[in-house]
């Protein structure tokens, strides 16, 4: 009988995540308010292995800079394109093969100017108030690399979405960009309500959304009763903004 290749062997759900947290140098109750979890157990269960699937792990995936799919089943690179995110990035960049490599990184992508068109806030059962400015009565314009020519800006109000927008900042919407799981969107209903919420799956007609911040349980909306589901690529600081 051949001896175990343990070089091989795929590490568990709670000791990937065991390895994400201290990567980033944060105990428990560190992560847990990145990720808005309410629940002091989530973590604690999750990491001894007495659970092996929640509906938090795309909140917990997001604060921690890893793909959702690597931290639930270690498939797949651990980091969006197989790169460490920049502030953890070591001098080396032993991943990256040669400049070409480098430039696809998305956070090397070139800035240009977002335009800003509305304002938006936390609103009662975690909907979205967005406040759009007239036509023509724009504030100007946001520095972003965004990847989609019809991306567009929201200033956050209010601080309904701390910590992971704060009042002041800018949303950017990347509008023309497909949502996968574990992204935060703005979804779009048929009945004029409109959301900021995280995408946990879509299957069988349905797709499922995470909170956010507040806590609330998970929402399950027919497609059909979807407009667009749009795709929440990141945030800007009060300095991005450009003025005309």
């Amino acid at each position: 009988m051949q001896a175990c290749d343990h070089s091989t062997m795929k590490k568990t759900l709670g000791e990937r995540l065991k390895e994400a947290r201290e990567d980033k140098g944060w105990s428990k109750a560190d992560l847990r308010r990145q990720a808005g979890l309410k629940s002091p157990s989530t973590l604690t269960e999750l990491e001894k292995g007495d659970r092996t699937e929640s509906p938090q792990l795309p909140l917990i995936a997001a604060a921690l800079g890893v793909e959702v799919l690597w931290l639930q089943h270690e498939i797949g690179p651990k980091h969006r394109d197989g790169l460490l995110p920049s502030p953890d990035r070591p001098a080396s960049l032993k991943n990256a093969q040669s400049l070409s490599e480098l430039e696809t990184a998305p956070d090397l992508r070139g800035y240009r100017r977002i335009p800003l068109v509305g304002e938006v806030q936390g609103g009662a059962d975690g909907y979205l108030m967005e406040l759009a400015y007239p036509v023509g009565h724009g504030d100007g314009y946001v520095e972003y690399p965004a990847r989609d020519s019809m991306a567009y800006a929201l200033r956050v109000r209010g601080d309904s979405m701390h910590p992971r927008y704060r009042a002041g900042e800018f949303v950017i919407i990347e509008p023309s960009i497909e949502a996968q799981a574990g992204d935060d969107v703005v979804v779009c209903c048929k009945d004029g309500r409109k959301m900021l919420k995280m995408l946990n799956w879509i299957r069988d007609g349905e797709a499922q959304f995470l909170s956010i911040n507040n806590g609330y349980a998970p929402l399950t909306i027919q497609l059909q009763d979807i407009e667009s589901i749009q795709v929440a690529s990141g945030r800007a600081p009060r300095s991005a903004l450009i003025k005309v």
